[in-house]
């Protein structure tokens, strides 16, 4: 038996915790660190933000964006274990959110749960 509850969750070295994942697999809660931090954008949070996450295409190129609630791109979810299940769950019009845990010009850690 495998997982992880919610509480259990604990970032690993080089990158986030596995994903938990329970239910139609798209129960996925995490924390990581955005990639590609908007530095004028997150100089401004404050730790329990709520941010939008969006599914950007571009041709090809799918990428994860966190955004403040005006529109503002903060940083991207990227290199991941879960990133394709996260992608998938949100091409099937699942929402998720993140918490802003900690915020600064450099960076900007958040906590990922289904809406």
């Amino acid at each position: 038996m495998g997982g992880y509850a919610p509480d259990q969750i604990k970032k690993t070295k080089g990158g986030a915790a596995p994903p938990t994942i329970v239910g139609d697999g798209c129960d996925l809660a995490f924390q990581t660190d955005l990639v590609g931090v908007q530095s004028r954008i997150s100089g401004g949070l404050n730790k329990n933000d709520e941010l939008v996450i969006s599914l950007h295409v571009q041709g090809s190129i799918r990428s994860v964006v966190c955004e403040t609630k005006a529109g503002a791109v903060v940083g991207t979810l990227a290199a991941f274990r879960g990133l394709s299940r996260l992608i998938g769950c949100l091409e099937q019009g699942v929402g998720y959110v993140a918490v802003v845990e900690a915020a600064s010009f450099s960076r900007c850690s958040v906590k990922v749960f289904r809406r």
